[in-house]
This record gives structure tokens, sequence and C-alpha cells, in this order.
């Protein structure tokens, strides 16, 4: 981590120096906790220094990171760090950045994209039982269209680097569903697919508002039933024209998809600018994660996790 963090400063001229040399915690100004990591360190520092500001790094939605039936420190901190839009730090997977009238063009019909598509849709899912319930969306779209599944949970194999992305570009669409409908949640399943000249199939509820390009995803929810979405999804297939309609925000817009790292440029900045350091504390983890929107899920209910409030002890003097 602490490698790529610091590649990532270089590209953006911070100077802020990382390490994660945990004997240098005392003499840090900022030391940023990685949410999962956290059940993993034998030992975490029992109090924060007067000078240092903790930020708590979340990139997971609390379906996830609670499924996985860890214990939950009582722990406090100054900033949070997340994808969702009310943190310190905001976080995405990815974004999309208008581009200015000098940058502008018109994506026409005559860009070789749907000539080079031979196949329909493509999946790719490695979690095979999520909060979502992808599979069972999937099959409905399944009695109409043919869905081609890789990954862990399907029948087909995608290797984790290039060739994936070779074998993913034949097809006109590929299904990037979440594995948990939170708020502002859009994971690397979505921008990825719009760099990569694919039309992403989403299942976005109103809680999922992102900065995505106009006109450049199909929503299944956007139709009273999924057989609907399916059949839509087939006559864009066979319109050339309409199938170009959701490529017509490139001329507009650019995807900003370097990767969660290139983030820790936007804390450094925070962090050198005149009112970094200001006085704020988000005094229980926990209660913050759990402040979220997220549909068909409960926390007490479903996972029956448990607080830990005696097995770390920390200072209450966090100001």
């Amino acid at each position: 981590m602490g490698n790529r963090i610091r590649n990532e400063l270089k590209k953006c001229n911070c100077s802020c120096i990382v390490t994660g040399d945990k004997k240098q915690i005392e003499s840090a100004d900022v030391v940023v906790f990685h949410l999962l990591d956290l059940w993993f360190f034998k030992t975490l520092p029992r109090y924060r220094e007067e000078h240092q500001l903790w930020v708590i790094f979340v990139v997971e939605p609390p379906p996830h990171i609670f499924s996985l039936g860890l214990v939950v420190p009582n722990m406090s901190f100054n900033w949070t760090m997340s994808y969702r839009q009310d943190s310190d730090i905001v976080v995405p997977y990815g974004d999309s950045i208008k581009l200015t009238e000098s940058l502008k063009s018109n994506f026409t019909s005559n860009t070789p994209i749907f000539e080079k598509k031979t196949k329909l849709i493509a999946s790719v899912i490695g979690n095979c039982y999520d909060d979502a319930r992808r599979y069972k969306e999937i099959k409905e779209l399944q009695k109409i269209v043919s869905i081609d599944q890789y990954g862990d949970c399907g029948y087909l194999s995608c290797p984790r680097n290039d060739t994936c992305a070779q074998i993913l570009s034949q097809y006109k669409f590929k299904i990037a569903f979440e594995n948990s409908h939170c708020r502002d949640y859009v994971s690397e399943k979505f921008w990825s697919s719009l760099n990569t000249n694919l039309i992403p199939v989403v299942a976005w509820r109103q809680n999922q508002v992102i900065r995505a390009p106009p006109s450049s995803y199909i929503n299944v929810y956007d139709f009273k039933t999924m057989k609907g979405a399916a059949e839509y999804l087939i006559k864009v297939s066979k319109n050339k024209t309409l199938y170009y309609s959701y490529f017509k925000w490139k001329g507009k817009f650019r995807i900003n998809y370097s990767g969660l790292w290139s983030y820790f440029c936007s804390l450094c900045e925070k962090v050198k600018s005149p009112k970094g350091f200001q006085s704020k504390v988000v005094k229980n983890v926990w209660n913050w994660v759990q402040d979220d929107t997220c549909s068909m899920w409960s926390v007490s209910i479903q996972y029956g996790i448990r607080t830990c409030k005696t097995r770390l002890v920390y200072s209450d003097r966090l100001v």
C-alpha cells in the first residue's frame, strides 16, 4: 500500500511523506487506518498524540464489511475517507470530468466500435452470495437474453490481466451490478466498462446517484420488469444508431479511473491547506459506518455484529 501511495503523491507533486513503519506512528502528523485491517493488527495505538490527525479509510460498503463477522473496534477519528459523499475526503472508484470547450469533440458513428462487437452481454462476478442478490436479477434477464458469465461464480474464465480486457471488448454490454445497494457506492465495475467501450448495465436504486456521464449506461430499474430491460438490450444491440447514442458522452467527458490511491493526493492537499488541521471528531467508527443507506440490509438482524468496548482503550482527549 505504501509504495502505491508514494507513487501517486509523486504524480501530484505533493510533499507529504508516506511510511508503513508502525514505529513512526507517534511522530506522524497523520495516521490512516484501513478499516478492514483493524481487526488483524495485534496492537494498535492506545491514544492519539496531540499534534495528530487520525483518518479512517473505508472503501467497502457495510454489508460486505460486516458479513465477514469481524469485531468492530470502538475507536475515534478526526476525518473519514471513503466513497461516501459525506466523507471528509471523498474517494470514489471513478468519476467523470466535463471537458473544456477546447477539448470537446463530436463522437460519431464512424468510430469503429459497433462492428468489433461480436457478442452480446458479459458478466464478471466473484462474490456468489452478495447482499444485492445479483444472481437473482441476472437469472431474470437470462430468461430473455443470453449472458456469458465469467469469474468465480461463472462458467467462463477471464484472467486478471490485459487478456480479460481483450475478451470483454468483444461484447456490446457488461453487467455492472454492485454487490450492495448502498448510498454513493459505485465500484470499478462501472467505471472500467466506460473506459473500455462497453455499455454498463446497472441496477441502481435512488440512493446510488453518481456523477456518471449522461446516457452512458442502462439501468434495469428504469424498466417495470426485467423482461422489459432484457428486450430493450436486444433492441439496442441491433440498432447501430441507438447503440452509438450511449457513447456520445465521449465527446464531452472523460473518465477519471486512476484508482483509489490517487485520492491520497487530496488527503495530502487537505492536510497542508490553511484549514487542514481543523478540530473534528468521529467518536465511534462503528456508528459512522452503520449510518449508511443500504436497501435489503440490516446489521443487527442479518449479521449480529458485536462491538468491542473493552479490548482497546483510547484517550477521550481526541480534539
